[in-house]
């Protein structure tokens, strides 16, 4: 197999390259990532038609990375889709002493809790929007956490908007513990991973466990909010909530929200359905 030397494409000219061969260059790219870094830049530089025409939305060796605004302050580089079900992440739940009671400014003001927070764009916009609120935004992957919540300080929300570095499902009965009861109100879980093979649906945030412990701490009224643009995935939640019960369920036409996720904007700019269900504790 031949490895390229180190400086090799470095005298190549993008003018002397096909389409193909660009093409071919970027996959080359790929597979040099791990041990020729700084020859993949090269290739990746010269690739970049291959890189907008395969809607890649990660860039090998961090040529490019999103800044939000914040000097200093970069996304950090991520794996887009983990088990949640292995060993180190089954059983994550870091919630901190400080939470809730030296975290928000006023105790008595109603929850929000967002499932798979990513970033933290959404949940922080929403403390703007909606500040009657106080917001807690879980997330898995423990960098996200601490990039959000370092967004949350800089846009002077941190009051008012935590993140917390957990599996949901298995810190989803502290975190409700936790707080004044019955003032959580709201739920949300915007566009989840959808795991379309079948032997791995049981990775799939809303299971029969996380919506009995739903049933038994969220008080008459409070309302769990599921957007999603895979028509599968919401006839997996309506059927968990169903088989349960204690929830009516309603379809939405439009978002009960007054600002937008990441992905709900991007579904609509490229004219993709969205699937919107809420279920009101009885």
């Amino acid at each position: 197999m031949f490895i390229a030397p180190l400086g090799f494409f470095r005298g190549i000219s993008c003018a002397f390259i096909t389409a193909p061969a660009r093409c071919a260059a970027f996959s080359k790219a790929q597979y040099l990532t791990r041990k020729r870094t700084h020859v993949c830049k090269q290739l990746c530089l010269l690739s970049s038609e291959c890189l907008s025409e395969k809607g890649l939305e990660e860039r090998p060796c961090s040529l490019k990375q999103e800044v939000y605004g914040i000097p200093g302050l970069k996304r950090p580089r991520i794996r887009q889709h983990v088990n949640p079900l292995s060993q180190h992440l089954k059983a994550l739940a870091e919630i901190p002493a400080e939470w809730p009671n030296q975290i928000y400014s006023s105790h008595s003001s109603p929850l929000h809790v967002d499932i798979g927070s990513a970033s933290g764009a959404f949940l922080l916009r929403m403390a703007e929007a909606q500040p009657n609120f106080n917001y807690v935004g879980l997330e898995i992957r423990r960098s996200l956490v601490e990039f959000a919540n370092a967004r949350a300080k800089s846009a002077g929300v941190a009051n008012k908007a935590f993140f917390l570095c957990c599996n949901a499902n298995t810190a989803i009965r502290r975190i409700l513990e936790s707080y004044t009861p019955g003032i959580v109100r709201r739920i949300s879980l915007n566009f989840p991973d959808p795991y379309f093979k079948r032997r791995q649906q049981k990775r799939r945030v809303v299971q029969s466990e996380l919506v009995r412990i739903l049933g038994e701490y969220l008080a008459t009224g409070s309302e769990f909010i599921c957007q999603t643009d895979v028509l599968e995935v919401d006839s997996h939640v309506r059927e968990i909530f169903d088989s349960i019960g204690g929830f009516v369920c309603e379809e939405l036409s439009v978002s009960p929200f007054p600002v937008p996720s990441e992905r709900e904007l991007s579904c609509t700019r490229n004219g993709r359905q969205i699937y919107r269900s809420l279920f009101i504790r009885k």
